[in-house]
């Protein structure tokens, strides 16, 4: 079947996504892009859109809508934004969503609605809405006033965020929860664009900070510190790995280099929904097996089903962190991508993609691996 084509007046009917049921056809009125829906028969949705490409002609946007999409002015089932939500959180153990993602997931629907329509209650504002219009002016508030380069740039990678976020709401999977609801309104939400070029490309900190972080290291007292640390700046690992790490998962049978191999179980899925290995030197790997506090889970102070208590867990050493001069958002999590840019300069990208575990080596080379040319750095992993 077509995702799109010409209608014999010249109008593209297309479809948003190769999976979207309807066809949509897009007409600008006043300077804005408008969005109808056609149904899922291309014959009709090519004769629907010339008849409303006419109509538009004589008669008003709102007078167009009432004719052609009367479910965009009369609510019928559509949800509110809060009735959308609640019944994403009655399905996240099913669409097996981590808590933290779904905070992040509900709270960006959330916040483009209340931004971009000015509303101070978004849960009962209605889902049928002109998304185009709730984006650009989402956009326009959050970029108002700014006038350095970098902050346009970070709000625009907030922007790009919370657009993500809302978006996740939409997923192919999570819409055939939705079977009681009109859904008709989603596609003009995933035929919205981000901002391009404002990827953030890691630079390495001061090298003093490197120094001093390796060096408070070395002269942990606190094991469960040295369980954490070590596992981040000389694994690489993610804060949820380095909370569920395991002894079972240390290979010690190599005196120079020694795997740790991540695994997912039925209490623990990693980032990219399956395991994966790391590399890290025998020394360290030694170290901090014989230290750890755990018999069988490396920290074993944590409760692992409460994501607060993994937070808590965290935070003495975080606060540490910050203290030797850390300014950046996550200290730990800068501390895997300096094991990242350790790698890849003193090994290849390939390695580093590897060991950090992405699913490209661009993720690698823009995030995680600017390069290290200090030899006296690099020893710092030794």
């Amino acid at each position: 079947m077509p995702t799109q084509k010409r209608t014999k007046k010249g109008n593209r009917v297309y479809k948003l996504r190769e999976s979207s049921k309807s066809y949509t056809f897009r007409k600008e009125v006043d300077g804005k892009d408008r969005f109808f829906n056609l149904g899922p028969d291309l014959k009709v949705a090519c004769q629907k859109a010339d008849e409303i490409d006419a109509y538009l002609y004589f008669h008003t946007l709102k007078e167009t809508l009432e004719k052609f999409n009367p479910r965009r002015v009369k609510r019928g089932n559509i949800p509110t934004v809060g009735e959308l939500i609640k019944q994403y959180n009655s399905v996240k153990d099913l669409l097996d969503v981590k808590p933290r993602s779904v905070r992040d997931y509900t709270n960006g629907f959330k916040r483009l609605v209340k931004v971009g329509s000015n509303r101070k209650n978004p849960e009962n504002v209605s889902c049928d809405q002109i998304w185009v219009d709730i984006y650009n002016n989402f956009r326009r508030t959050m970029l108002a006033d700014k006038e350095e380069e970098d902050e346009i740039l970070s709000c625009k990678r907030t922007c790009n965020s919370v657009l993500r976020n809302a978006r996740a709401l939409l997923t192919d999977e999570a819409m055939t929860y939705y079977k009681k609801f009109d859904m008709s309104w989603a596609d003009e939400i995933k035929s919205l664009r981000p901002y391009k070029k404002v990827a953030v490309h890691y630079t390495l900190p001061d090298e003093k900070i490197i120094k001093a972080t390796h060096e408070y290291l070395e002269n942990l007292k606190c094991d469960v510190k040295v369980s954490m640390l070590g596992l981040g700046l000389h694994a690489g690992m993610r804060r949820n790995e380095i909370a569920h790490c395991r002894r079972e998962w240390f290979n010690l049978s190599d005196d120079k280099e020694n795997q740790i191999i991540i695994k997912s179980d039925r209490k623990f899925v990693p980032k990219t929904g399956h395991g994966g290995t790391t590399m890290i030197k025998a020394k360290w790997a030694n170290r901090i097996y014989s230290r750890a506090e755990g018999i069988d889970y490396l920290i074993e102070s944590i409760d692992r089903t409460k994501p607060s208590s993994i937070d808590d867990a965290f935070e003495p050493l975080l606060k540490d962190l910050r203290d030797l001069g850390w300014d950046r958002q996550s200290p730990l999590h800068e501390c895997r991508k300096l094991y990242g840019a350790f790698l890849a300069s003193s090994d290849s990208l390939y390695k580093a993609q590897k060991c950090l575990r992405h699913t490209s080596p661009q993720i690698t080379s823009d995030s995680y691996s600017d390069l290290i040319v200090a030899p006296q750095v690099i020893g710092l992993w030794a």
